[in-house]
């Protein structure tokens, strides 16, 4: 199938260079489909969205589980602390589980891991704020199998290290004045690495509506997947907030086009 397409594309390209338009409206639709096939499923997975909430606002989290039902979405819940969790948020992270979501790791106790290497060593790291963690979410029935860094402070050999116990390990890209959601194409995920990274979208970040919904057209139209992080989900103000109708709108919005929605272990 995914060959004859191919061909089909290559022969549509050559048609458009020599300013050829096919007579049959059969071919065009033909020719169109294999053009769509190539931007949404050019490395095998279909384009589409992969939104995480890092830390440890369970009880935020689970408020939007029925707004996650109504648009089909899966998303990456990335906990901090988890052994100081109640058992009541235990169960809620569960109940979100269940309903497709993954539940992941963000460390022990949410330490800087770049400033703690420094100070310390990657064995300690480890020792100290991963092994601990994953411990505590086996034991609670919980496979983590990807972490996200803690503030974004990472390096190329604690990616290493990590990599070693995690499927994907996620960084984070940040917009500015000059660089904007569709200017960093680390953000945009062909499915081939593990090491990810992901542009916020709390009121900190200052990546408005529009901004989010022209990224997630450019993962369309580009055939990858755009990968998207908060952290709270109220509408109270608060710089690592993002208000409940932004992310209905992103979860709309990319439902409305088309996009897959992915847990970042299935990226």
């Amino acid at each position: 199938m995914e060959n004859l397409l191919c061909l089909r594309n290559a022969f549509g390209g050559w048609l458009e260079k020599m300013n050829v338009v096919p007579k049959s409206p059969v071919v065009r639709m033909k020719l169109a489909f294999g053009r769509l096939y190539s931007k949404m499923f050019s490395d095998g997975k279909a384009a589409g969205v992969a939104i995480s909430f890092d830390d440890a606002h369970v009880d935020e989290w689970y408020c939007l589980k029925d707004l996650f039902g109504r648009y089909g979405a899966r998303v990456t819940f990335f906990v901090s602390n988890f052994d100081l969790l109640p058992g009541e948020s235990i169960e809620k992270l569960k109940m979100l589980r269940d309903d497709g979501h993954e539940i992941a790791f963000h460390g022990l106790r949410h330490l800087s891991a770049g400033k703690f290497v420094q100070e310390h060593s990657l064995d300690e790291y480890l020792e100290t704020e991963i092994f601990p963690g994953i411990d505590a979410m086996n034991k609670a029935g919980f496979s983590p199998m990807t972490f996200s860094y803690p503030y974004g402070v990472r390096a190329p050999h604690i990616d290493a290290a990590l990599l070693k116990y995690f499927r994907h390990v996620r960084g984070v890209a940040c917009t500015d004045n000059k660089r904007r959601l569709t200017d960093i194409g680390q953000i945009y995920c062909g499915h081939e690495g593990r090491l990810v990274f992901a542009a916020g979208i709390d009121n900190v970040y200052g990546n408005s509506v529009e901004e989010i919904r022209a990224a997630m057209k450019k993962a369309l139209e580009k055939g990858k997947t755009l990968l998207l992080f908060a952290h709270r989900t109220s509408s109270e103000p608060g710089d690592y907030c993002t208000p409940v109708a932004r992310i209905e709108s992103v979860l709309e919005y990319a439902s409305g086009i088309g996009l897959k929605f992915y847990t970042i272990k299935d990226i």
